[in-house]
């Protein structure tokens, strides 16, 4: 028997006896490159570690192909004589591994209390981050199978030697956090109490009632329901998503009830224009469906492509949940999405031969035209194209299938007017919503946004009129625009409240001195002197009868064009297809002065034609990997895999 197997069965008389026999084993290394004293410091009592240490007292610091040392074995395995004998040795006893753990950690992450109080009492430092940016603090937090008595003399022993109770990881998580998305609900009512931040969220604003939804902790998102204001429900990440998207994509049916029974926004649209059901639909969940379906869910609101919830079913393959919405909305079967593309589309490019036959087999319409790089294409085309043979003789043979192509010239000409229309429409109305992310990322950046309060319970402090003007300034320019009809659904001023939270903003300046000094807010300020500008120019002319002619037209009046009292008159040839308005602010105007209105031509749809064309490849270029594939094919589901926050 070998002295490193003699050890690992702790063994302590066949120790003894090899030792004698052969001393020199003390060197030998197994397959993960750990000697006898790494055995040792796990298993060995105090006299049998100490007289293999005395051997050779270099092999203190040997360390395995993790980068343990014998003394961050002993922390995990509580050896609190081997600590005691290591420290006496000179061992380095703030060494961490490949990982950056330190013995302070190890012995927090196992549970070894009496370990944590020998490495404190002798100098171990207790903020030491591992490459998460994880301290020992988080790991409490995080802690199972650990009595809720250990966890708290644990965490009074951390706390003591100067551990931050709102340290942050390096996605900006606190411990309070790490306990919601491990479920530790005696840990986050811990943590409050000695002065965590239960408002606190991470870099990508998930709290923690986003952290117990997407880890499936019901428990926790009911204390915070009752303990904290119920409208926290509510309350959305950086991508404008609530609680409730999280429980739905993850398929955490507990939470997302229990969330819904606490009035959850079912129709909430977060940045991309999703709603849960439509996560729900991505992600084939009939159950989570139907629990949607049941609490208002609407299945007839699209997201920022267009797009249903039955195309994210379709994209899915999920034949039940795609069963199951036209069974509900059979008219969705030939519903499209702003670039035409209908589920017989997706149906037919993804290869789904069962889906295919579903469609058809429920009268959805077999040669539909979408617009794709200026190309138009029918399912039959896209069969085609991605060699799904099965489909192409299906829908040729079966179904009547055409090319584009194969179909009128007039309506070819008649459809592509149309998308191209309802494309351009989108995008400009694109454009306009992107004044919100923008400004929120600007607050972002100065660091000036508030971390750790409910935006909805926050009140407004004392500001100037100044500060409170350009303010109202930019919520006009941001809300105050027209939208395509098929974006009906669309609650802008929702949307405003919950992706730009100004209000928490100014809350938390610690003056109103402070305040108006902020880069965030100069700049603010800037572009309510430039919406100023514009206004007061549209005014002059107003009065003048002056309007310029497209080639004295300014790139400010380009992005916000005031009405006109002369009827008929063009603002600008050739560009943009929506009436555009300033909405009238009392802080820029008095109360008595009228504007005039004026009316803005539709081009001709040939020249529309023209200036797509060019850009079209561009614009298509420009979406991509913000809004989703451009791939014909693919669906427009933002996945929010990357919203799932644990410790």
């Amino acid at each position: 028997m070998s002295l490193i197997r003699a050890l690992n069965k702790s063994d302590m008389i066949g120790t003894a006896r090899i030792l004698d026999l052969f001393p020199s084993e003390i060197f030998c290394r197994d397959n993960e490159d750990r000697i006898a004293l790494h055995y040792a410091a796990e298993t060995a009592d105090a006299e049998t570690f100490k007289r293999i240490l005395e051997m050779d007292q270099s092999l203190i610091h040997c360390q395995d192909q993790n980068g343990y040392t014998p003394l961050l074995i002993a922390s995990m395995s509580g050896n609190v004589p081997a600590i005691k004998l290591l420290i006496e040795n000179g061992i380095q006893i703030n060494h961490i591994d490949k990982e950056k753990h330190s013995a302070v950690h190890w012995a927090v992450a196992c549970g070894q209390l009496e370990a944590l109080v020998t490495l404190l009492d002798n100098g171990a430092k207790v903020d030491f981050a591992d490459n998460q940016g994880a301290q020992a603090v988080h790991y409490i937090a995080a802690a199972e199978d650990i009595s809720l008595e250990r966890c708290e003399a644990i965490l009074h022993m951390l706390l003591k030697y100067g551990a931050n109770v709102n340290a942050r990881d390096i996605d900006g998580r606190t411990p309070i956090l790490w306990a919601a998305s491990y479920g530790n609900l005696e840990i986050v009512i811990i943590l409050s109490q000695i002065g965590g931040d239960i408002y606190a969220t991470d870099r990508d604003q998930l709290g923690t009632i986003h952290c117990a939804a997407s880890n499936g902790h019901p428990h926790i998102i009911e204390y915070l329901i009752n303990t904290l204001d119920p409208l926290i429900v509510n309350s959305v990440d950086r991508n404008g998503d609530t609680a409730l998207f999280y429980a739905v994509t993850l398929g955490h049916y507990e939470c997302a009830r229990l969330l819904l029974l606490n009035k959850a926004d079912v129709n909430y649209q977060d940045r991309h224009l999703r709603c849960p059901i439509h996560c729900a639909a991505a992600k084939g969940q009939l159950r989570m469906l139907k629990l949607l379906k049941n609490f208002g869910g609407s299945c007839e609101i699209q997201n920022r492509r267009g797009d249903l919830p039955i195309h994210e079913a379709i994209q899915a393959g999920a034949k039940d949940c795609v069963e199951y919405l036209l069974s509900s909305h059979p008219s969705s079967i030939n519903v499209s999405n702003h670039d035409g593309r209908t589920g017989l589309h997706l149906a037919a490019a993804s290869g789904n031969l069962e889906m295919v036959v579903l469609l058809c087999s429920r009268n959805a319409e077999i040669n539909p035209l979408m617009l794709y790089k200026d190309t138009l294409l029918t399912p039959l085309d896209l069969a085609i194209q991605k060699n799904h043979e099965l489909i192409v003789e299906y829908l040729r043979l079966r179904q009547d299938g055409k090319l584009a192509e194969e179909l009128s010239e007039e309506m070819r000409k008649e459809i592509r007017s149309q998308l191209k229309y309802q494309i351009l429409a989108v995008r400009e109305d694109k454009q306009k919503d992107d004044i919100v992310p923008n400004t929120t990322r600007i607050l972002n950046q100065s660091g000036k946004l508030p971390v750790g309060e409910n935006k909805n319970t926050v009140k407004m402090e004392s500001v100037s009129q100044e500060t409170q003007t350009t303010m109202q300034i930019y919520r006009a320019a941001a809300t105050n625009t027209s939208r395509p009809e098929s974006r009906d659904s669309i609650n802008v001023a929702r949307i405003y409240q919950s992706t730009l939270p100004i209000q928490q903003f100014i809350a938390k300046a610690t003056s109103t001195a402070d305040l108006e000094q902020n880069l965030p807010v100069k700049q603010l300020q800037l572009q309510g002197e430039k919406i100023q500008k514009i206004s007061g120019n549209a005014k002059k002319r107003d009065d003048n009868g002056d309007w310029p002619n497209n080639n004295n037209w300014t790139s400010e009046e380009d992005d916000f064009e005031d009405e006109n009292k002369k009827k008929g008159k063009s603002s600008r040839d050739g560009y943009g297809l929506q009436l555009k308005q300033l909405k009238e602010n009392e802080y820029l105007y008095e109360k008595n002065e009228k504007r005039g209105k004026m009316k803005k031509k539709l081009v001709e749809m040939t020249r529309i034609d023209e200036n797509l064309s060019n850009d079209n490849d561009n614009n298509d270029n420009n979406d991509n990997g913000k809004e989703g594939s451009d791939n014909p094919e693919s669906s427009s589901f933002y996945g929010i895999s990357d919203i799932s926050h644990s410790g």
